[in-house]
């Protein structure tokens, strides 16, 4: 994917974690968002197998959403 060029809309769970994947094989990879930051509030996260296998996956995200987590 040397010369891949990758744009991704928007910056909820999914597209974020598509991006890392993008980049990580050697695209190119631009993320758009119509928000200028995160908001404080807004809808849990529920990862279950597929997720936390793919979350496993990713160098320090375990971490970093235990460090999150509300229960």
């Amino acid at each position: 994917m040397a010369h891949l060029r990758v744009l991704i809309v928007g910056a909820s769970v999914a597209r974020p974690t598509a991006a890392y994947w993008f980049a990580r094989a050697g695209a190119q990879v631009t993320i758009i968002e119509r928000f200028p930051s995160f908001h404080a509030n807004g809808q849990g996260i529920d990862l279950r197998t597929a997720g936390v296998q793919v979350m496993r996956k990713m160098p320090g995200m375990g971490a970093a959403v235990r460090a999150k987590t509300t229960t």
